[in-house]
């Protein structure tokens, strides 16, 4: 009987610790408007990635059952970024880090498009294409990345990115059945089309960003995070003090970002 209240009051504990991390991926996405559109962005990108994957793959199983085809795909989409990381973290590092996604998403909305002449008959075009698109994505993806940490104040990095794994793991199944769904009823061509649309999209979200009136902190007032602990439950309370708005600032976590 012991054993089975502690297992309760384990349980009741995970319950409220996932409620209450819950609850922080709520508060970060209601408060920092920035963050919320740097999310958005990506949950749109990564749908888009999705709907490419499930169309290639598609075509690909028109001519061919082999294995072989799939894993050639995979590797076009994955060794760019492994030769290219370097690079893409230097110019990350080196360049205003919007910029540089809002043009990879405008390359790669282009580059889509020529995916619609990729046929059974012209594999190699698929192949080539998807080594072209994975190249640009590597310098979307550490700008992407290092951007967010400029987003959020430093308190709630992990809560960010936890919500950014959070957010991959639920496209990974979301975006795929989208693309399954989409390629069944409308074929491959639309696939396309609706991922060239997400990085237009994305590029106009993360626009979006570039256009905020973004201060640095010691401009915008004095930012406070407090954590109250009450039994085993953190909530984190944010407070602003600056006294000349005090009312109407949503933008509770600080940004060190300057247009």
């Amino acid at each position: 009987m012991m054993e089975d209240g502690t297992n309760v009051h384990h349980t009741r504990r995970t319950l409220s610790e996932a409620l209450s991390e819950f609850k922080k991926y709520c508060l970060i996405l209601r408060d920092n408007t920035t963050y919320h559109i740097w999310w958005w962005a990506g949950v749109i990108s990564q749908l888009g990635d999705w709907l490419n994957e499930i169309a290639c793959v598609t075509i690909i199983g028109y001519t061919s059952k082999s294995g072989l085809l799939v894993a050639t795909l995979t590797m076009c989409k994955n060794l760019p970024m492994f030769f290219l990381s370097p690079v893409a973290g230097v110019v990350a590092d080196s360049f205003d880090r919007r910029k540089v996604m809002i043009v990879s998403d405008l390359i790669r909305a282009v580059i889509v498009l020529f995916f619609l002449f990729s046929t059974s008959s012209r594999l190699w075009l698929l192949f080539l294409l998807q080594i072209i698109l994975a190249s640009v994505s590597s310098f979307y993806r550490p700008a992407s990345e290092s951007l967010m940490t400029q987003l959020v104040d430093s308190s709630y990095l992990i809560v960010a990115n936890s919500l950014g794994e959070l957010t991959w793991s639920m496209m990974l199944f979301l975006g795929a059945a989208a693309g399954g769904v989409i390629t069944s009823i409308f074929g491959t061509t639309v696939n396309f089309l609706v991922d060239s649309a997400t990085f237009i999209l994305s590029a106009v979200l993360v626009a979006r960003i570039l256009h905020h009136t973004l201060q640095p902190i010691d401009q915008q007032g004095d930012y406070m995070m407090v954590e109250k602990q009450q039994g085993d439950d953190k909530e984190s309370l944010i407070q602003t003090a600056d006294n000349n708005n005090k009312v109407g600032h949503r933008d509770h976590f600080p940004t060190q970002i300057t247009s």
